[in-house]
């Protein structure tokens, strides 16, 4: 079961909490285009983000927000382009948009040891008086990792417990797009045109639902 998150007041980020931010925030975005405030766009992107944790929070009772976030994402590239980052350091480019979460097939599930820590007088979880989500003198107590006390393994797994740890970060060698013809040079900009006509945005396959199931199915496959 993947594990619950709590924000910096206190809330859990239940699949239930993120699926109605999101929504909210997708609405909110509606109105600021309606209306030509600037704010459209960082509002979608931030409820896409929300919309995409949900549905890996909860697949089966959120599975309506696969297509919902596929939307919004065409929707971002038609109105403002999705830009892929160059790091000129590695002439690559990089995209990390959230969307790709919805279509990873496996995450890290990394076995450490940490300390959380209070954040109003840096003690120990549960030594302290302090209680998260509660203000004091102006700042609300959460708890956060602290130091590292060890790492045991890490391990690919289909299916992680803490959604962030899926593996979705997409590159492109600058090499290989000058090669094919995509750019002139190195550090001119591309787009990710993804969600233009991806199946997401129709809603789920069954092996979206069942991540556990599609890997045994891809190991199946790869067996033969």
């Amino acid at each position: 079961m993947p594990a619950i998150e709590i924000d910096a007041d206190g809330t859990l980020l239940t699949a239930r909490e993120l699926r109605r931010r999101g929504l909210r925030l997708a609405f909110d975005a509606q109105m600021d285009r309606a209306t030509g405030a600037p704010d459209a766009e960082t509002t979608d992107r931030i409820a896409l983000s929300q919309l995409v944790d949900a549905f890996l929070l909860d697949r089966v009772g959120n599975q309506d927000l696969f297509a919902v976030a596929h939307r919004i994402g065409r929707d971002l590239m038609r109105e403002h382009g999705c830009p892929y980052t160059y790091v000129a350091d590695e002439r690559e480019y990089r995209q990390d948009c959230p969307i790709f979460k919805l279509h990873a097939t496996v995450g890290l599930s990394i076995a450490w040891h940490f300390a959380c820590e209070c954040s109003i007088c840096g003690a120990d979880a549960f030594t302290c008086d302090h209680a998260p989500g509660e203000e004091y003198e102006g700042k609300t107590c959460s708890y956060g990792a602290g130091r590292t006390l060890g790492i045991d393994h890490v391990a690919l797994t289909a299916n992680p417990d803490f959604i962030y740890t899926w593996i979705t970060n997409t590159t492109e060698k600058a090499g290989d797009l000058i090669h094919e013809g995509v750019i002139a040079k190195a550090g001119d900009t591309i787009r990710c045109t993804h969600c233009a006509n991806c199946y997401g945005l129709a809603g789920p396959t069954a092996d979206d639902l069942d991540p556990v199931s599609r890997w045994q199915n891809l190991a199946a496959e790869q067996g033969r």
